[in-house]
Formats: structure tokens, C-alpha cells, sequence
């Protein structure tokens, strides 16, 4: 097959259909788009019976469709990977629901590289966000890629520690490449392109509706060689991701959380199942690098010139990398810190403003 009828195949069955495994285990040499009517009674398996009906059917639309999303990818800058690609992440072939096309901005060799994907919930404490940012941030100093949603809460902290500490991270998005949600990261966003890689399975133009979040989630648990949760309630969308890692046998680490902490009870449900504990970043430090190297201090001037710039008025990130020529990494760990210490909060879309300790 071409190209363009690999990409068509991928856009009739999208993102989640069980019938791609199958397509995937096909001989390489089957183009399904020039058989005739008569050849789909001689499919031996009803699955793919339906499957080359579908394609009879829709094939036409699908392949006129898959040129369209060609071009659209070029102009935009975007990479279409296909499986058989050199840098194609081989390891999410094992998914019960395989992808069959993936959409990248950035560094498409870093998805075959072993990285870890850490995730939480999007409303997390002070304290996790720099916990979650500084475990980040020890994974990239040992050359680790550093995996995640690009959600509010943990995903950004994850995404921001792994950049300001000079390393890679890799951001899975639910909708388009040229649809970034959330559009408050846009900043954030950029900088991941250039420093590691957007990956999502939906071709440009597509919205990250709700449904397409939880079918993600099975691509964040393929994608990374190990899982770490930093922080999640009961009930979480984190949940999804943790059990696709453990269908695959990826292996699931935990952040401990006290009994009072009803953000972490995910955590700790996990945890009396087995799960494995992070107390702080020495236990990470010790198995990734063999040696403990402790997270460097941020420079006092920076994380004054962050604060100053929240004292003069409400700032958003965006804001206060303008008023401080910061890179936006920088600032959202500088701002982490800031709150950790309850001298700044956030006030909603207003961004942040001053804490109770400013």
C-alpha cells in the first residue's frame, strides 16, 4: 500500500478501534483499497469481513480525505508516522487497540527512546507540583525523556521540571496538533516542540473532546517504559492510564500521600495493591543514575524577578514571561516554588497574585 492508503486506513478506523490490531497483523503486501466486492466473501474471520466491507464502502472518501490531511500536515510543519516508519514507537504496537498513524511536531526519534511518563491529577497541591517538577527534572538530568498529557496540575509540572532542568519531554495531546488544548500552554507548547516532541493520534483540525481524552491516556501508558503517579484523587482520569501500564507490564510508581490528603488517596489505594513507593527524589535519583544528585538550587535573582512581576498585579504565565524574558519553563518552576511557600496563589483566569506569606 501507499502512503496515502496506510493514512486512509488509519482515518477509517480511528483512534481506539479494535479492528487495528488486526489491520496491523495483516501480510504487508494486501492493499485492501483494489480488491473487488467478490473478494470480501473469501476473508476467513467475520472481523475482517466487516473490516473490507467498511473499506469497499468508504474507501474512496477515506483516500481523498488522507491526501487532504497530507498537504494540511506539510503546511503545518507536522509529521504523519505510520507503522513500519524508522522512527515509528514500535511499543505501542502491543496495545489491544494499536494506532495506525500518529501526528508529530518536534524530535520524531525520541518516541523510540526509553522514557517515563508521570502524571496526576489537574488540581494538585502546592506540594506535588514541586515534587512532581523536581522528579521531572532528575529524570532529564539522566538523559530520560519525561512523558506526559500536557494537562494542567501534574502534566505541566512534569513537562516544565524536565525543560528547566535542560532535558527532553514529550507532550501526547487528545486533539489536533494545530488545535492545542490547553490554549493557556501555548508558550508551554512551543518549547516542548523544540526541546522534545507533540504526539497525538488525531489529524490536524481535530478538537480534544472528552471521549478522546481516556483513549489518549492508552498511548501516554504504551509510549513510556515505566509510569509514575504523583498525585490523584480516588476517583481520577489518571485511572485509565494506570491500568493500561499495568495490562502492558509497564511498571507503576507511586507518590505517598497522608491519609488526610484526599488528592493523593489515589496514590495510596495503589500503593496497598503493591504499587511501588517515591517518598522523595533520592529513590528515583538512586535507581536512574546509580547516585544520588540532588536538584540545584534555582537562583535566588530568578525567583525574586518572578516574584516582583506577581507583586505588581495580577500575572498569568504568559504575562510574566513578557515582563520577565524568562523562558516559560522557568517561570512556571519559579512559580511552583512561590506557592509552596503560600507567598503567591492563583486566582483563576486572573493568573497569579499575591499569597498570605508576600
Amino acid at each position: 500500500m501507499t502512503r496515502c492508503e496506510r493514512l486512509a486506513l488509519a482515518l477509517l478506523f480511528g483512534p481506539g478501534s479494535s479492528s487495528a490490531a488486526l489491520l496491523l497483523s495483516a501480510d504487508p503486501d494486501w492493499n485492501p483499497f483494489v480488491m473487488e466486492e467478490a473478494g470480501m466473501a473469501r476473508a476467513s474471520l467475520p472481523a475482517m469481513r466487516r473490516i473490507m466491507r467498511k473499506i469497499f464502502c468508504e474507501g474512496e472518501a477515506a483516500l481523498e480525505r488522507a491526501r487532504a490531511i497530507e498537504e494540511r500536515s506539510a503546511r503545518l510543519g507536522l509529521q504523519i508516522l505510520l507503522p513500519g516508519d524508522p522512527d515509528w514507537p514500535v511499543q505501542c504496537n502491543a496495545l489491544y487497540a494499536p494506532p495506525l498513524a500518529l501526528y508529530l511536531r518536534g524530535d520524531a526519534s525520541i518516541l523510540t527512546k526509553r522514557s517515563t511518563t508521570m502524571i496526576g491529577t489537574r488540581q494538585p497541591t502546592a506540594r506535588a507540583l514541586l515534587l512532581a517538577c523536581d522528579l521531572a527534572a532528575i529524570l532529564a538530568k539522566s538523559g530520560t525523556p519525561v512523558l506526559s498529557g500536557g494537562a494542567f496540575g501534574i502534566d505541566a509540572a512534569a513537562h516544565a521540571g524536565a525543560l528547566d532542568a535542560g532535558g527532553k519531554t514529550i507532550a501526547v495531546l487528545a486533539g489536533g496538533l494545530d488545535r492545542l488544548h490547553p490554549r493557556e500552554h501555548a508558550l508551554l507548547f512551543g518549547r516542548i516542540a523544540e526541546r522534545g516532541a507533540l504526539v497525538s493520534e488525531s489529524p490536524p483540525g481535530t478538537p480534544a473532546q472528552g471521549w478522546r481524552f481516556p483513549v489518549r491516556n492508552r498511548l501516554m501508558a504504551a509510549l513510556g517504559s515505566e509510569l509514575i503517579l504523583v498525585q490523584a484523587p480516588l476517583r481520577s482520569g489518571t485511572h485509565s492510564t494506570v491500568v493500561e501500564a499495568l495490562a502492558l507490564g509497564r511498571e507503576v510508581r507511586v507518590c505517598p500521600w497522608s491519609p488526610e490528603c484526599v488528592e493523593g488517596a489515589g496514590c495510596m489505594q495503589l500503593a496497598g495493591m503493591g504499587a511501588e513507593l517515591i517518598v522523595t527524589g533520592r529513590e528515583l535519583s538512586d535507581q536512574v543514575d546509580g547516585e544520588m544528585s540532588q536538584i540545584e538550587s534555582r537562583g535566588d535573582e530568578v525567583l525574586c524577578a518572578v516574584h516582583a512581576a506577581i507583586l505588581q498585579g495580577f500575572a498569568t504565565t504568559d504575562d510574566l514571561v513578557a515582563l520577565t524574558g524568562l523562558p516559560v519553563e522557568t517561570v512556571m518552576t519559579q512559580c511552583m516554588r512561590l506557592e509552596l511557600e503560600d507567598r503567591i496563589r492563583r486566582y483563576g483566569t486572573l493568573g497569579y497574585g499575591p499569597g498570605k506569606a508576600a
